[in-house]
């Protein structure tokens, strides 16, 4: 009787081999996965800073100010580069600047460069969309601002 206790080397390199096929066709796909959920956690971001304005310009019965801002301290510049929510001159919330390899296009009606809310929560005259897009996946994932307030996201 012979037994055998493993494997042989060419079962052993076979094995290896289509290891390494199978992982070199799934790392593309995982790259991509994690571009795009590099995209939507960003967005989150964004989306949770214009909620906590939104909540805040209703509970305070003011009005508050998201806005892009390069420092962090005062309105500025590029959304791509981060912004602030800004309340009875404080800041009250600041998001990150977009992924380095995504571009970040607003687009808010009447053509503002900023997002305001009023004291009843309203984002009259501030409505828009936050589109973040992924050249290398050729992936769009987008923020809409109703003049409600509300927000809701949307993958192209």
């Amino acid at each position: 009787m012979n037994h055998r206790n493993g494997f042989t080397l060419p079962e052993l390199l076979i094995s290896i081999l289509l290891l390494l096929i199978l992982s070199s066709l799934a790392v593309p796909s995982f790259s991509h996965y994690l571009q795009h959920k590099k995209q939507q956690t960003y967005l989150h971001t964004l989306a949770e800073t214009l909620e906590l304005a939104h909540l805040y310009a209703l509970q305070h019965q003011t009005m508050v100010k998201v806005c892009p801002s390069s420092n962090h301290q005062n309105c500025d510049g590029d959304w791509n580069h981060g912004g602030i929510a800004i309340a009875d001159q404080h800041i009250i919330a600041t998001f990150p600047a977009a992924p380095a390899s995504q571009a970040l296009t607003v687009l808010l009606y009447p053509n503002n460069p900023w997002v305001q809310f009023l004291p009843q929560g309203l984002a009259t005259h501030s409505s828009g969309s936050f589109q973040l897009n992924d050249p290398s996946t050729r992936q769009t994932t987008t923020l809409i601002l109703s003049n409600t307030g509300r927000l809701r996201l949307e993958n192209n």
